[in-house]
């Protein structure tokens, strides 16, 4: 009989229709090791006011059969924008999960494991009690230091700030509570220590596990998406760019290089492409900017909330990028005319 992993993140819903992410690939390498997994997600779409499938349903499973893995779609209110309703459709999905993964146990059995990700903690929260119930392990996976993050970044939000000391005990009983930790980011020891809980943490329940890479993946691209461009094969035109580089007049500087004929990176086209970063470290984080042209996914959203308004430097704008875009633009031009 297999071993049931039960994976846990509100959020993972999008991996059904995109056939990848962290917890689709730890699936589909979970189920080729022997394992049986399951992932349960909000039914709910990241800030819109839309579902996956129209049920009112308190869940729906669905198996995405490329890796033979049931993905259960929890009921949870829709919700726009970063508000109430946001904090509504989190507490949504904490509540429901549980009912649902005992409703799933009656009719699929029970979990031999819970893997429980954040986001927001009331994942982990929920993770933590659906083990206790089925008297079995708990894992939790923490994807950021919540509420340190706000602490290194805020002069306002210190550590003898009442809400942060209420978060950092939140946070305290999660560590303590798992059976075991995962952390996307190595030094978490490290961070336990400095934190004092070393003795009620021990060593040996935290791991790392980063995102990596899938090779099987990066082959078969690296096969079927082969790019040949003379200018890019050139090492006359290839290393005049490449020198020139560093001298190009640009908010932080080049930091984006790829293209070529028939490429499809960053789309499709015969182009070379340079770029920079529009937001570095110290500048201002406009998230609802960020949001409106998708420029960052629903799980660092909430990451990036938090961050928000710490950094107290400039969000750069639309039109300031554009600007930008235009400057480097003429210093390619320039630089292709020498």
């Amino acid at each position: 009989m297999n071993t049931n992993i039960w994976i846990l993140n509100h959020y993972a819903s999008d991996m059904y229709f995109d056939h990848g992410g962290r917890h689709y690939n730890f699936a589909k390498n979970l189920r080729r090791a022997g394992y049986a997994p399951v992932i349960f997600g909000a039914n709910s779409k990241h800030g819109k006011a839309e579902r996956f499938f129209e049920t009112d349903a308190l869940w729906e499973e669905h198996v995405a059969e490329e890796i033979d893995t049931p993905f259960v779609f929890v009921r949870a209110r829709t919700y726009t924008g970063n508000g109430k309703q946001r904090v509504l459709n989190m507490i949504d999905f904490y509540r429901n999960v549980k009912k649902a993964a005992k409703e799933y146990a009656a009719q699929h059995g029970r979990p031999d494991v819970i893997f429980a990700s954040s986001v927001h903690p009331l994942t982990l929260v929920a993770g933590i009690q659906l083990a206790k119930q089925f008297g079995v392990k708990c894992v939790c996976e923490v994807r950021d230091l919540w509420p340190e993050s706000i602490v290194v970044y805020s002069d306002r939000f210190t550590k003898d700030n009442p809400l942060i000391k209420l978060l950092y005990r939140g946070e305290k009983w999660i560590y303590k509570k798992a059976d075991a930790l995962v952390f996307t980011m190595e030094g978490a020891y490290d961070y336990i220590v400095k934190q004092g809980w070393e003795k009620e943490i021990p060593r040996s329940k935290v791991h790392y596990i980063n995102n990596g890479v899938d090779l099987e993946q990066f082959d078969y691209n690296k096969e079927h998406f082969r790019v040949e461009d003379p200018d890019l094969n050139d090492p006359n035109v290839f290393k005049t760019i490449v020198e020139k580089e560093k001298d190009f007049d640009v908010h932080g500087g080049v930091t984006y290089s790829d293209g070529g004929k028939n490429s499809h990176h960053p789309v499709d086209s015969n182009s070379y492409w340079l770029g920079f970063d529009c937001g570095h470290y110290g500048d201002e984080i406009d998230v609802d900017q960020a949001v409106e042209y998708k420029l960052i996914s629903p799980e660092v959203e909430p990451i990036m909330r938090m961050k928000e308004g710490l950094f107290g430097g400039h969000a750069m704008t639309a039109d300031e990028t554009e600007s930008e875009c235009k400057k480097l633009a003429d210093q390619v031009a320039d630089l292709l005319e020498e």
